[in-house]
């Protein structure tokens, strides 16, 4: 199916990609190296911490003190921090406790996932697992598609393939526009999809003071027009499920299905707000974190010859749960977000005995990664363990905020990475080896295919 006119003309009008600035360079150059965050939060921030709390944030690092904040979400909530980046409308990652967020999580695990028992499971790490039938055919495709840039890679003299580029970028572009339903398999789409969601995605992981009525500064000028045409997209999306009622292909088709079933009260205007800021939250939160969470991990296990060694014997023998167990600790020594940010509405404390006042209005610098290598509560935090407990890991949240996505995720970085590792691979070298960014976005690390008989 062709580019529609509608989607053609948000094509052309495309603003000319802004320069986000010396703070943000900054900002993400340390998020990116999280042996500094990890320095900067466990010795000079905790030596500094009665002065630094009487400041505009508060730092918490030690295990306890995370899981306490994280799990007291009404004290320290995530909406007025996260909820204004989501330009696309509510979704669950920006919401707290309430109607909508309760409705919207119903909506999403029975279109997402097929779940519609109540209690629902819950997200991240501690949630049940759960069976995904309606998305295994997706898995299956991954496979496949990687399975083929393997085969082409292993064509070229040097045996080298980048592994944002031809590996995650494809694969997480097809997941928003196949599985989700976004937009048309046309090549001038699904080339620009992928700088669309970036700039979406970094409003909400680099969060900057922008007026979006400010038509004058290239930022906001760049993020109206990424809303714009996603928005467009879905609401094509949108016109084509209401055409065809009772196909449930993608996910635009499955929560129309399942809102015209349950909530037949809702207006057509209602029906569709609702589809398009849940299906835009979705494509937003399951491409660039998806190709983050791989990159780092990937990156992590290259630099670590024991990880090496044991995930791709993991994925020599197929073994799904053993090579996930390499996947999750990595992102633990490398997590998408070291540091999240909660709001404090009003004065309260933090703490068992000696507690931390926290004054209301203060934002609660919430340190995910000192806290998974606090050595009082983690075992051996510096040792890097396959059979970690799962509850070790914050990397999926913690509380009602614990990813939604967890298990969808899980699935994908599975069904991507493990053909790579089955395969044998490692870093290619000078600094194409690298894994470098733009911003807080992976942009290129390249891997080498090791021999056939290498890896065999």
């Amino acid at each position: 199916m062709p580019l529609s006119q509608a989607l053609y003309d948000e094509l052309r009008r495309r603003p000319l990609k802004p320069s986000r600035g010396m703070r943000a360079n900054l900002i993400s150059g340390v998020l990116n190296w999280p042996h500094l965050v990890m320095v900067l939060l466990q010795r000079v921030l905790a030596f500094l911490q009665r002065l630094v709390d009487y400041g505009p944030f508060v730092f918490v690092n030690t295990r306890r003190d995370v899981i306490e904040v994280m799990e007291r979400d009404q004290d320290f909530p995530s909406g007025p921090v996260v909820g204004p980046a989501m330009v696309c409308g509510p979704f669950v990652l920006g919401t707290d406790r309430g109607a909508l967020r309760s409705a919207d999580l119903e909506l999403l695990w029975e279109a997402f996932y097929g779940v519609t028992d109540k209690p629902l499971p819950g997200g991240g790490t501690a949630g049940r697992t759960i069976a995904q039938p309606q998305n295994e055919a997706l898995f299956a495709n991954i496979r496949t598609a990687v399975v083929g840039i393997i085969a082409a890679a292993e064509s070229r003299e040097n045996g080298e393939l980048d592994l944002i580029q031809e590996v995650l970028r494809p694969v997480c572009v097809a997941i928003v526009q196949q599985h989700l339903g976004v937009g048309p398999p046309d090549d001038k789409w699904l080339k620009v999809l992928w700088e669309i969601l970036e700039t979406l995605a970094l409003r909400i992981i680099l969060p900057d003071a922008v007026d979006l009525n400010n038509t004058e500064d290239p930022i906001s000028a760049d993020l109206v027009w990424a809303k714009s045409t996603l928005k467009t997209a879905i609401n094509e999306a949108i016109d084509q499920a209401i055409r065809a009622p009772g196909y449930n292909g993608t996910i635009v088709e499955r929560m129309y299905a399942v809102l015209v079933r349950k909530a037949p009260e809702l207006s057509r205007a209602e029906l569709r707000g609702t589809i398009s800021r849940n299906v835009a939250g979705l494509a937003i939160t399951a491409c660039h974190p998806i190709a983050k969470a791989a990159a780092h991990a990937v990156d992590i296990m290259l630099s670590s010859e024991t990880a090496l060694d044991g995930a791709t014997a993991a994925a020599k023998m197929a073994d799904e749960d053993l090579f996930w167990g390499f996947i999750l600790e990595a992102l633990r020594f490398f997590p998408l977000f070291p540091l999240l940010t909660r709001a404090c509405p009003h004065d309260t404390a933090i703490g068992h005995g000696a507690l931390r006042k926290v004054r209301g209005g203060q934002a609660i610098q919430v340190g995910l990664l000192p806290a998974m290598f606090d050595a009082k509560a983690v075992p051996s935090p510096q040792q890097f363990r396959d059979d970690r407990p799962p509850e070790d890991s914050m990397v999926f949240g913690r509380g009602i905020h614990a990813c939604f996505g967890f298990q969808f995720a899980r699935n994908v970085l599975v069904a991507t990475l493990m053909p790579l590792f089955a395969r044998g691979i490692v870093r290619a070298p000078g600094r194409d080896g690298r894994l470098r960014f733009d911003l807080l976005v992976p942009k290129s690390l390249t891997v080498k295919l090791l021999p056939a008989n290498a890896s065999a």
